[in-house]
Formats: C-alpha cells, sequence, structure tokens
C-alpha cells in the first residue's frame, strides 16, 4: 500500500463519517458538528486531524496492517478492511472522548452531547457486525479490549480524579490501558488476514504508544488537571507521596515543582521512550507506517520541550 493508497483510504473513512453524520436528527447534526469544530481545531476535518500522519494512530494502524497483509499476499486490498476497521475506531474513541468531555468540562460540553455518543458507539459496534460473523472469535478480542479500556477509565476516575494518590509503578500501565480500544481494530485486521497470530505480536507495540500518548496528553494538559482538581499520574509523581498536603496544598506543591523543575520536560522524554520502545519490538518495516510516525512524534515532542524549557527560563527570570 502506497501513501497515496493510504490517504485514499482515509478519505473513504471521511466520506462514510460525513454520511453516517449526515442521517442524525437535530439537534444532534448540530452537535455533531460543534463537536468536530472542538476536538479538530478550527476547520480541519476530523479524520485529518486524527489521521495526519504525526497524531496518535488511532486510524493509521489497521491501514499499517491492512499494507502489510496486502504486501503479504494474504488480503487483497479491494475489500477496503483497513479502512472500515479506521472508520469504527473514530466512532468508538468519539463515544468515549464525549464521555470524557461531558464529565471533564461540563460547563462546555452539554450532557446532550451523550446522545451524540450514543449513536457513535451503535455504528462502531454495527460496522463490526457486518464484518464479523456471531461465534468468531474476534467477538473475544473485542469484549477484551473494550472491557480494559472501560476498567482503566473507571480505575482513573475513581481512584485518581478528585484526590490525590501516589503515584506506583502500575500506574503507566493503567492509564495506556484507557487506549486498549485501539486493539480492536487491530484485532478485527490481523483476524481477518488469517493471522490471528500477529494479535500477541502487534499487541505490545499498541501498549507502548498508548503509555506514550496519555503521558504526552497529561504533561500538555498539565495546567487544565490543575485547575480541575484533577490527580493524574504525572501530578502524583510530581509532588511524592503528598505527606502533610491535602486537596489544593498539594496541586499547588505540583505546580512550584514543574515550574522550578524538569517534570513535564522528563515526562515529555519518557514519552519519546515508549514510542522507540514500541519501534523496537517488531523489524524493521514489519508494520509499515510506524517507523515514520515515530519519528514525527518524537520530534514533535522534542519540540515541546524545549518550548517549555524556554517559558520557564523566561517566566524565572520576571
Amino acid at each position: 500500500m502506497t501513501h497515496a493508497t493510504v490517504e485514499r483510504r482515509l478519505k473513504a473513512v471521511t466520506k462514510r463519517f460525513d454520511e453516517f453524520n449526515n442521517t442524525l436528527p437535530e439537534p444532534l447534526l448540530t452537535l455533531a458538528g460543534d463537536l468536530e469544530k472542538t476536538l479538530a481545531h478550527g476547520n480541519r476535518h476530523i479524520v485529518d486531524c486524527y489521521g495526519a500522519k504525526e497524531a496518535y494512530p488511532l486510524l493509521r494502524l489497521p491501514l499499517w496492517l491492512e499494507d502489510r497483509y496486502v504486501t503479504d499476499g494474504v488480503l487483497s486490498g479491494r475489500e477496503g478492511y483497513g479502512a472500515s476497521a479506521a472508520y469504527a475506531s473514530l466512532m468508538g474513541y468519539l463515544y468515549i472522548r464525549i464521555q470524557d468531555n461531558v464529565l471533564d468540562e461540563p460547563e462546555q460540553f452539554d450532557s446532550a452531547y451523550l446522545l451524540l455518543g450514543n449513536e457513535y458507539v451503535r455504528e462502531f459496534f454495527q460496522t463490526y457486525h457486518r464484518l464479523f460473523e456471531h461465534g468468531s472469535r474476534f467477538w473475544e478480542y473485542m469484549r477484551a479490549y473494550w472491557l480494559s479500556t472501560t476498567n482503566n477509565t473507571l480505575w482513573e476516575r475513581t481512584v485518581c480524579g478528585g484526590k490525590f494518590r501516589q503515584f506506583e509503578g502500575g500506574d503507566l500501565a493503567r492509564i495506556g490501558g484507557k487506549l486498549d480500544g485501539v486493539k480492536v481494530s487491530m484485532a478485527a485486521v490481523c483476524i481477518l488476514a488469517g493471522r490471528e497470530d500477529d494479535i500477541g505480536r502487534f499487541g505490545p507495540v499498541a501498549d507502548n504508544l498508548n503509555i506514550a500518548s496519555q503521558l504526552h496528553n497529561d504533561a500538555v494538559s498539565f495546567i487544565k488537571d490543575i485547575k480541575h482538581d484533577y490527580f493524574t499520574c504525572l501530578i502524583a509523581s510530581t509532588v511524592g507521596n503528598g505527606e502533610g498536603a491535602e486537596g489544593r496544598d498539594v496541586l499547588w506543591q505540583a505546580s512550584i515543582k514543574a515550574l522550578t523543575g524538569s517534570h513535564l520536560e522528563d515526562w515529555l522524554g519518557s514519552a519519546a521512550e515508549y514510542n522507540d520502545k514500541a519501534l523496537g519490538l517488531i523489524g524493521p518495516g514489519e508494520l509499515p507506517g510506524l517507523d515514520e510516525y515515530v519519528a514525527a512524534k518524537n520530534a514533535h515532542l522534542s519540540g515541546l520541550r524545549k518550548e517549555i524549557t524556554e517559558i520557564k527560563r523566561e517566566l524565572l527570570s520576571l
């Protein structure tokens, strides 16, 4: 699959997404447009935003796998399985994102968005029902990965949200597990290609990409999380054990240490390391597109680290 083919498949995802949205009744159609403007930053289409080569590979992962299997001769490429899986991934992600936004920022996202989320998650499941019969092994993977996303999100909400807790060694795997839903599209393409054994091979690659993505997200949302009294793993590790401090005092300590130390930069560096780990788990070119993604993403992370360092230097010089 050439670069042009990948872009053509992404355009197919765009077409399906727009067609689906146009079937929505009001006010859901208007809400869908508002959501896209918020998430895609301006006038960009949401597929262009989430399908960019440096974006988390929510949409490109199934296309990379399809590329591999077309090259191997076990898929023809005519069926468009990769585009179908990418489309389903977008629908599933938007459902989860709506849930997060309504809970985190109720002042910006009306609860009516939850009805839009219901439509997206229904389309997510129906897309896979069109690809897999009842009893297919795919549904076992679907349940496992979807449940993992749910359980890890609940863990963060109930254990971390709104209260301080000490950072623990297993926390990174849990925050990465919030993105386990991306493995659904991975399992789909592998099974359609008759390569179920590859799920165990590429799963750890996704695990490392997921952790890297969450570290990146927590670093850039540090200020927002402070304002919302939300204790992410990054904030917990910044403060340490938090002894002798409660509530806003803990967040104040985190703010001071982030400003005067290198915590934010270090976490962004860790994100790049996890991206490198993902790439190191497989041979060169074994997952087409992954090397390009890691190079682009790590260059972006490096730029962010430099920007943060410069901003702090200017603030401390005042």
